[in-house]
């Protein structure tokens, strides 16, 4: 952390705040910070220079009226054992949650899954305070949508002229976000209905457009991976433009029903493997469920995990808490 401050040196971030350091220690950060061996063992005697530094800093920060947030993701590849994640990313917690006593305006900002936030998984002293801190990402359709048009106003002026099609649904911003999205969700369906038509078929039997969408991606806790969401879109467009036909298109359509459905078995396919990255343990699980009809009753559920061989270790030994944690939204 300390080194990437001192590589900036702007702003509030100048050096002077870090005069405090040795000069060899803010070297080795600035220009060798991948190599741990090259500074730690001279960062662990001026353990208490290095805090005074940061508390002239957070000082230099409320005098100016700014902010820095310190930003952590994708903390579930520290390490490749599931269950040893529990020790750093303990750690990591409870070192904010120490300094938040301390610093004012040093702020962090961490990404954490469901299943890493759990309350066994973060047994240390006062851990119950970071609920203070928690804030849940969880998004519902229209923001998913508000996101799509959002990234296509951005990416390209013939874009955006179509999407102005429907008034007041796009604004310009004169901040770095750009064209952004009226949050109406009325002005998104119909927004939707124009790119692909208000119907998954010849009527309403086959489904609403706008709702059909988000009910066939969600999982079975009701979530949505944005990133899922806009990959279907990018894929049913790819299908589209593969047999383009200007003749194939009704009046100004874009897409066509067929397009998302077909693209919505690939893009579950990448998400499953999205999962099977994020979730290695689960791969022997999936060849021991397979074939097996859903809904499934408990028992039987419980003596293919017993049956499982793991290749690597769940995050918990008993069936029947993996089970649980299985159901558990992530």
């Amino acid at each position: 952390m300390l080194g990437i401050m001192l590589r900036q040196n702007e702003g509030a971030l100048t050096n002077s705040w870090a005069d405090i350091i040795p000069l060899e220690t803010r070297q080795l950060l600035i220009h060798n910070l991948p190599y741990l061996s090259a500074w730690f063992p001279l960062i662990r005697p001026d353990i208490e220079k290095i805090n005074s530094a940061l508390d002239l800093l957070d000082k230099k920060l409320i005098e100016a009226d700014k902010w820095l947030f310190v930003t952590y993701d994708e903390l579930d590849t520290l390490v490749t054992s599931y269950n040893k994640l529990a020790d750093p990313i303990r750690e990591l917690l409870a070192f904010w949650l120490d300094r938040r006593r301390r610093w004012e305006r040093i702020i962090p900002k961490i990404f954490l899954r469901t299943d890493l936030f759990r309350d066994e998984f973060l047994s240390f002293p006062d851990a119950s305070k970071l609920k203070t801190y928690q804030l849940n990402l969880d998004w519902n359709a229209s923001w998913l949508y508000q996101l799509l048009f959002k990234r296509l106003a951005n990416s390209d002026r013939a874009m955006l002229e179509y999407l102005q099609k429907v008034p007041n649904l796009t604004k310009e911003s004169n901040t770095d976000l750009g064209i952004i999205i009226s949050s109406e969700a009325s002005l998104s369906q119909l927004m939707i209905e124009k790119i692909i038509g208000r119907f998954m078929g010849a009527n309403a039997r086959k489904g609403y457009t706008y709702s059909w969408i988000p009910n066939h991606f969600q999982d079975a806790g009701g979530k949505i991976s944005p990133r899922s969401f806009l990959k279907l879109f990018s894929l049913a467009a790819g299908r589209r433009l593969e047999k383009f036909s200007v003749l194939d298109l009704d009046e100004d359509k874009l897409l066509e029903p067929s397009d998302l459905q077909g693209a919505l078995v690939d893009t579950s396919n990448d998400r499953i493997s999205e999962l099977a990255e994020e979730y290695p343990w689960l791969e022997p699980l999936k060849r021991s469920l397979n074939g097996l009809k859903v809904p499934v009753e408990a028992e039987i559920f419980m003596n293919k995990l017993q049956q499982t061989h793991w290749i690597q270790q769940p995050p918990t030994s008993k069936p029947e808490e993996v089970m649980e944690y299985l159901r558990q939204p992530n």
